[in-house]
């Protein structure tokens, strides 16, 4: 016959393992998945000399190394920070995307257009 502390030992166990599964289930990584965040590196050149801002009412937004919500971020930009226009590029889900110079810097990178004052670039990258 099973002592009373091995059977609460029994019972106890799984409740702890499906607890501690919840609170640390770790989500898998696209490395582990074998998916590919997609960032695309379009070539790209100063072709337009227009200039915007990002809409004040987003706050912030993100200037990524990519034309991809999926490309890291390069820097945060707030508003009333003015950036010149390069030119745009349509990505795979059909977003435009202007490749931009923040003023005063040698920051580069790629903004959605959706965040930008009176849309992006006119100029196509290609």
């Amino acid at each position: 016959m099973k002592s009373l502390r091995t059977k609460l030992t029994a019972l106890a166990l799984p409740l702890a393992l499906a607890t501690t599964a919840l609170i640390t289930a770790p989500t898998a990584s696209a490395a582990e998945t074998g998916a590919a965040a997609y960032c695309p590196q379009p070539a790209h050149q100063n072709k337009d000399s227009d200039f915007s801002w990002i809409w004040s009412s987003l706050g912030s937004a993100p200037l990524r190394s990519g034309p991809s919500s999926e490309c890291p971020t390069v820097v945060n930009v707030y508003p009333d920070t003015k950036f010149f226009f390069h030119c745009y590029w349509v990505n795979k889900y059909g977003n435009a995307w202007t490749f931009v110079r923040i003023e005063g810097t040698q920051i580069y990178g790629w903004m959605y257009e959706g965040n930008i004052g009176w849309g992006g670039s006119a100029e196509p990258c290609d």
